[in-house]
């Protein structure tokens, strides 16, 4: 995994998932001076349980490295529209699974798996 993330970090976004479990929860890991910080978004999306929109200020005002996201009706795994988002971005996808407390990295077309 090129972005090696934090266990903290990973904490951060499975408890923010954990509060809004209904919906899916969107943020993005930014580097600030050489550290790495989760910064929680407000999901934009109509439908709020099966899409998630950033404002596209955060990614203007912010070095981000990578887009988190949560799933809160399936696996972790990236859905088509996570993988298309993603390779366009040329940003990687950090999904958790609120179901399975699991995350999904996908970079550079790969999927790597793993729990906290």
């Amino acid at each position: 995994m090129s972005h090696k993330i934090s266990k903290s970090i990973l904490k951060q976004i499975s408890n923010f998932a954990k509060r809004n479990k209904n919906q899916e929860i969107c943020g993005v890991i930014v580097n600030i001076d050489g550290q790495k910080k989760f910064i929680e978004c407000e999901n934009l999306a109509h439908d709020k349980q099966k899409f998630f929109a950033i404002d596209c200020r955060v990614y203007i005002e912010n070095d981000v490295e990578v887009v988190v996201h949560s799933h809160c009706l399936g696996s972790a795994n990236p859905s088509s529209t996570d993988c298309r988002c993603a390779n366009n971005l040329e940003l990687p996808f950090l999904i958790y699974s609120t179901i399975d407390d699991n995350f999904c990295l996908y970079e550079n077309k790969s999927v790597i798996k793993f729990k906290v």
